[in-house]
């Protein structure tokens, strides 16, 4: 089998070379270009954004497209030489402009110089060109005709489209860039399609039911750029249809697999169906999630759905669900100024997980000693959860409204072994523990929000008016635990510490939260026509309650009968306050010349006044707290933007900010509970809340234009004073009495860099993403009475190169690295690396037959243990098959090595861990789906 597949992965190979030396030899022809100017012919000013497209003139067939730029230029490359062609000039309100050429195989140039176009008169008859132009600018709106793109409209869907337009680029991680803009959000018909999560719209939805697709920026309120929306406008006549997947496998070791999904959508209602049931390691915690799973598009050759063999342990997960979204006003047209739309979803999930985890733990106390720390740990939970959410929107001219609930219930039950051995690395004092707890737990949890926004006009003869927002948030969350614990610790060479638990809990939780938040605009505008500067009031407010009671009882083992814990049975009230009013001040100097640049310097001032209380009720005396803190935090921020029309567009920043924290009742005095031998938490009444300041640099470019190029950067520096740090006490045994302090010399450092290009060559698209996270770290800790300072240093970095040809080839390279040192005077220092380096190709083949295979290449090396290496190979073989492909036959061979693992490899201050966790491992599978789909009556 295993050498099967290595002579497919060589044919698909051969097959890509293949391929490109067909493209190449097919495309010898299209290295003609075209130059020119676009003017009005009675203004005589440069049109920014007319669409040229370029036929060929026998039959109409579109080659290239370009919008001119901000001077009016464009320059349409990739064109055939030797061969008749027309250039077709329009723009919203003018007449189009055509203009028949051909490029000449000595020049492979041509200069136009200037296309002068004509207003268009109502009163005339329309100038019929044949072939609609593929993308225009109306308005501040970018238009792109589907219907132009020359797609397959058997198969293509919405993503495809997409794809054709070289301004617009879909990155691998799921982002959208118009000419280097994010796109912050995709709609349908002006509205959210299924949740807004762009997947289901982009790989559901038919070109054939697709009148054009719009980009455009919201409605500006600050002096903030506008992000940008997408817009899919369904024709006419496909307002309403239904989309969905039932398919299912079956592989060796008996895994199977099935998804299923139905959507049906009109212009005022949009309802799906949703359901899962596998034990392959495919888990989802939404609807939007399984939706995606069922996605026409599929997996194909993009591999975006497996099998999660890096997941811990073997999971078994059945699930249903089902999403209702009403439009009470049908828009089929975004309307910024209305909105009444009532959402809610339900999903039920049922899951069984069974782990085992093998832990080696080295921990550095004083001077030369050392603990080593072995632990076998396993579990086996199952759990049956309800999940509901909904909102309903309503938006007028002056009114904005919104609310939001969720409901959640959950149970869950299990059992789990702990067997631990600790030995002195310069004593060989050494214990063992066995654990073993049983649990049956009950939660409950309901949250509900609501957000008024008001544009309230107090003189309407000036147009004087002014806005506030006004947030509020309520959450409970209830539950019962009961929970069975044995505890049985044991010395080799202190019998005298030996130790035997027999306990029993029962605990009753409720906690509720209430915050709300109130913000208002530009107070300056009351008494000030045009300010140019912005105040602005907000206030914070949140109530938090939980009470507990807790009933813990002993065996005894001479009767047999329970006995109460009087220490740990308590009943406990626990409430904080914490009340944030504050003022910001911010003004903007603004520069701009029309089609050339525009600057933007915005200074912003805040002081915030926070006053925090925390008060506990209990049963304990040492519990019962009552404390009151006052701060004032300010922050200052300078951001200057730079646009460079049709170039490029840069932004500059530094920010200070500040910010307190407050030690909770864990910290301050818990009940410690002996039965955790290992670790005994004791807390510190004396904790003092913490202060921090934090300065921060930021720096982003972004490119306008097909080849995009996005490129950002930030530094953070840190520091806290009374920062909370541990104390840890360690005995010969590896028993640790710790317990919570303030102290200073906490610094910290993160610096951040993302660089995103694409390049666009016809039907070629490379994309490269290079992403680099930094963070340095000194954190002060307190061993066995003697004060250190850790000095940590944690990064990760992920490089990626993605390359297309149209939808029949693509291969991609991912190398992604994680480090962490630790170190600090007189003890040993702790680094961790790991390695993953992922190889993915997917081919597209005749008689819709597709091939993808990935292979990922997994390296764990620490200081403390052996590296350890493994290889995770995975390849799909599928066909497509009926009018329309709405149904799949695909063969799986995953893990195809067998050598996948789960690698534990961390550090901490002082403190190092390696281990593995029982994975998935190799199986084959055969899976047969289908897709019913329409679209329109």
């Amino acid at each position: 089998m295993t050498r099967y597949f290595q002579l497919l992965l060589l044919f698909t190979v051969f097959l890509f070379f293949s391929e490109r030396g067909k493209a190449q030899k097919k495309d010898s022809i299209h290295v003609g270009i075209v130059n020119g100017l676009v003017r009005d012919s009675v203004h005589n000013y440069v049109m920014q954004s007319a669409t040229v497209s370029i036929y060929r003139a026998a039959d109409d067939h579109l080659i290239n497209f370009q919008l001119t730029n901000n001077f009016g230029r464009f320059s349409v490359t990739e064109l055939p030489i030797a061969m008749k062609l027309k250039a077709v000039v329009t723009y919203v309100g003018y007449k189009p402009y055509t203009h028949e050429f051909i490029i000449s195989a000595e020049s492979k140039k041509v200069d136009f110089k200037t296309f002068n176009v004509l207003r268009a008169d109502n009163q005339l008859k329309e100038v019929a060109i044949v072939g609609r132009p593929p993308m225009q600018m109306n308005g501040d709106t970018l238009e792109v005709f589907v219907d132009a793109l020359g797609l397959d409209t058997n198969i293509a869907v919405a993503e495809d489209a997409l794809r054709k337009v070289k301004a617009i680029t879909l990155w691998a991680d799921g982002k959208i860039t118009v000419n280097g803009k994010q796109v912050s959000s995709l709609k349908v018909n002006g509205k959210e399609f299924f949740g807004g999560d762009s997947k289901v719209a982009l790989q559901n939805i038919s070109v054939t039911a697709i009148e054009k697709i719009q980009v455009y920026q919201e409605e500006k309120k600050t002096d903030e750029d506008p992000p940008a929306t997408m817009n899919i406008v369904l024709k006419k006549d496909k307002q309403s249809g239904f989309f969905g997947k039932i398919g299912g496998g079956y592989g060796t070791d008996d895994r199977y697999a099935t998804d299923g999904m139905l959507s049906k959508f009109s212009t005022k209602t949009q309802l799906s169906v949703v359901g899962s049931s596998n034990n392959v390691n495919k888990t989802a915690s939404d609807i939007n999630t399984l939706m995606n799973y069922s996605s026409f598009k599929g997996e194909g050759i993009d591999q975006n759905y497996q099998p999660d063999f890096r997941g811990q342990g073997l999971n078994v997960f059945h699930s249903a669900g089902l999403t209702l979204q009403h439009d009470f006003l049908g828009l089929t047209t975004p309307q910024n100024n209305r909105n009444k739309i009532l959402k809610a979803d339900y999903m039920l999930v049922d899951t069984r997980q069974e782990t085992i985890e093998n832990l080696s733990t080295l921990v550095s106390l004083t001077g030369d000693q050392q603990l080593l720390r072995d632990n076998k740990f396993t579990s086996k939970n199952d759990g049956i959860s309800h999940r509901s959410t909904g909102s309903f929107d309503y938006k007028s001219e002056n009114t904005d409204f919104r609310a939001d609930y969720s409901l959640r219930s959950n149970s869950t039950q299990g059992l789990n072994t702990q067997n631990q051995h600790s030995i002195n690395t310069t004593t060989q004092e050494e214990s063992r523990n066995q654990a073993e707890q049983r649990f049956d737990n009950l939660q409950n949890a309901r949250n509900l929000k609501a957000a008024y926004a008001s544009h309230w006009m107090y003189d309407k003869s000036k147009k004087k008016s002014l806005s506030f927002n006004i947030d509020y948030d309520f959450n409970e969350e209830n539950g019962h635990n009961n929970i069975w614990r044995t505890t049985d610790f044991r010395s080799a060479t202190n019998p005298q510490s030996d130790q035997y638990f027999n306990r029993e809990y029962l605990s009753d939780y409720n906690r509720v939260t209430h915050s709300s938040r109130f913000s208002t605009a530009n107070l300056l505008a009351l008494w000030m026509e045009n300010p140019r500067a912005r105040l602005e009031f907000r206030n914070s407010l949140s109530w938090y309650q939980a009470k507990g009671s807790d009933l813990v009882t002993d065996l005894n083992d001479a009767n047999g009968q329970n006995v109460v814990n009087s220490f740990l049975s308590n009943n406990n009230t626990y409430r904080t306050m914490d009340a944030r009013p504050g003022l910001s001040l911010s003004r903007s100097f603004l520069k701009n010349l029309d089609n050339r640049y525009r600057k933007n310097l915005r200074l912003n001032a805040t002081v915030e006044t926070r006053y925090f209380n925390q008060r506990n009720r209990s049963d304990k005396a040492f519990q019962r707290i009552d404390r009151s803190y006052n701060n004032i935090l300010p922050s200052a921020s300078i951001r200057y933007d730079y646009e460079q029309s049709g170039v490029y567009i840069s932004s500059y920043s530094i920010s200070y900010s500040t910010s307190n924290g407050f030690p909770g009742l864990g910290q301050i005095a818990p009940l410690v509970d002996s039965s955790n031998v290992y670790f005994l938490n004791l807390g510190n009444p004396n904790l003092k809340s913490t202060y921090s300041h934090e300065l921060g640099f930021n720096f982003s470019r972004s490119g306008v234009g097909t080849n995009t190029f996005n490129w950002r950067m930030g530094l953070k520096l840190r520091n806290i004073r009374n920062y909370i740090a541990d104390s840890n006490n360690y005995d010969a045994l590896g028993r640790n009495v710790h317990y919570y302090v303030n102290a200073f010399g906490h610094r910290a450092l993160d610096f951040n860099h993302h660089l995103d290009k694409a390049f666009k060559l016809k039907n070629h698209q490379i994309q490269l993403q290079l992403m680099n996270f930094f963070n340095y770290s000194r954190n002060p800790l307190f061993i066995n009475g003697e004060a250190f300072l850790s000095s940590n240093v944690y990064s990760t970095h992920s490089f990626s190169l993605n390359y297309s040809m149209k939808d029949a080839l693509r291969l991609s390279m991912t190398q992604g690295l994680y480090t962490y040192s630790s170190s600090r005077k007189n003890a040993e220092g702790f680094n961790n690396r790991n390695w993953s380096t992922n190889f993915a190709a997917g081919v597209n083949l005749p008689r819709k037959i597709y091939v993808s295979s990935n292979i990922t290449y997994n390296k764990s090396i620490s200081s403390f243990a052996e590296p350890v290496n493994f290889t995770i190979w995975n390849a799909n073989v599928g066909c497509r098959f009926m009018k329309g492909n709405n149904a799949e036959l695909k063969f799986s061979a995953l893990d195809l090595l067998r050598q996948n693992k789960s690698v534990i490899n961390y550090s901490g201050d002082n403190s190092t861990s390696t281990g593995t966790v029982n994975v998935l491992q190799q199986y084959f599978m055969l899976t047969l789906a289908y897709f019913p789909r329409k679209f329109g009556k």
